[in-house]
């Protein structure tokens, strides 16, 4: 079931990037939260989708989630905080594979 939602995404490291809008990259947590704060604002419905294992090394993890329709996928990495916390700082939320 799809569900709309005004909350914005997990919190970003002060220097994280984010690969949108497609093409172009959002630098640093104030210029994301203001950019999903733009895609927020029309409600946007999001489908649920089952994430792939969270790979773990250290203070870095990568999880990921292939979209239900097949088209791509999705990728952070995400850095453990002192408090232990979690923090976003390379987020490709689109991608497609390159074509053969």
């Amino acid at each position: 079931m799809a569900r709309t939602t005004t909350r914005s995404p997990r919190p970003a490291a002060i220097d994280a990037v984010l690969a949108h809008p497609p093409g172009r990259r959002t630098v640093g947590r104030e210029a994301i939260r203001t950019l999903w704060e733009k895609v927020l604002a029309d409600r946007p419905r999001f489908e649920p989708e089952e994430p792939l294992p969270t790979l773990v090394h250290g203070d870095i993890a990568l999880t990921s989630t292939p979209p239900k329709d097949g088209a791509g996928a999705r990728a952070q990495v995400v850095r453990r905080q002192a408090d232990g916390s979690w923090l976003r700082v390379l987020d490709q939320p689109e991608f497609t594979p390159p074509a053969r």
